[in-house]
């Protein structure tokens, strides 16, 4: 009733709205009144495939004429300085780059879930998990306190970090198994940076991960995910030069 009739009503999705709409992770009545939303507007603007996906699961056909997509990208300046960067492709560095002030935004970004599954890494060969972002020191302890006290040196959070070039110039590779992350920009800089990376098939960003190896892609699953990396870190500096080139 506030809107005068020739006003257009657009949501722009690049949360993760339609994503904990689709799983249910919303209550019902949150549901509910996000469909009754969506509904209402005059059109969606979706950020990439998955949430174009995820709005035409979620909306009666009748809708899907209104869902429109975009893509998500970094400025030309800042993919030049990173398209200048040499990832350290033999080392064991793996990076991930995200900020979580509460508990659900690190299980969204899935976090929990790649700290988990590098500390079963770490049973067969040596690495280093560098975290950058804003995060909290209680909820690093939240998501540490599962961790082996000789594995603790392994996961390092380094806080805001300004220049991500020196970051990436460390990794070897970048990993971002998210629960539903719209997009997730940080894939797009690693990725200019030549840093290879495993995505979830549940972040946004998998499109431009699919385009460099297919199989970089994984499911939410731990044993896969573990697999991937592992894989990954054995294969040889040849092949990782082929990834990163591309």
């Amino acid at each position: 009733g506030l809107l005068k009739k020739h006003q257009k009503l657009i949501a722009l999705m690049s949360d993760e709205s339609l994503y904990f709409t689709a799983s249910k992770k919303f209550p019902k009545l949150t549901q509910f009144l996000m469909i009754k939303f969506w509904k209402s507007c005059d059109a969606l603007i979706c950020v990439g495939d998955f949430q174009v996906d995820l709005a035409k699961e979620i909306l009666p056909k009748e809708h899907h004429s209104k869902i429109f997509k975009i893509f998500n990208g970094i400025p030309s300046e800042q993919m030049q300085q990173l398209n200048l960067v040499s990832p350290a492709l033999n080392s064991k560095t793996i990076i991930f780059i995200g900020n979580a002030s509460v508990v659900w935004r690190t299980e969204y970004k899935g976090l929990d879930l790649m700290i988990e599954t590098l500390v079963e890494c770490l049973d067969e060969t040596d690495l280093s998990f560098k975290i950058v972002g804003n995060i909290p020191p209680e909820i690093q302890a939240h998501l540490l306190k599962d961790v082996p006290h000789e594995k603790k040196d392994n996961m390092q959070f380094l806080g805001q970090v300004e220049n991500l070039e020196s970051i990436f110039s460390e990794a070897c590779l970048y990993l971002h198994t998210a629960r539903g992350e719209a997009w997730g920009i940080s894939i797009n800089e690693a990725l200019a940076a030549g840093v290879p990376t495993i995505v979830s098939n549940k972040t946004g960003s998998k499109e431009l991960v699919e385009s460099v190896e297919p199989n970089f892609v994984v499911s939410l699953e731990k044993e896969v995910i573990k697999n991937s990396i592992l894989n990954y870190l054995s294969t040889s500096i040849s092949e990782k030069e082929k990834f990163s080139k591309k």
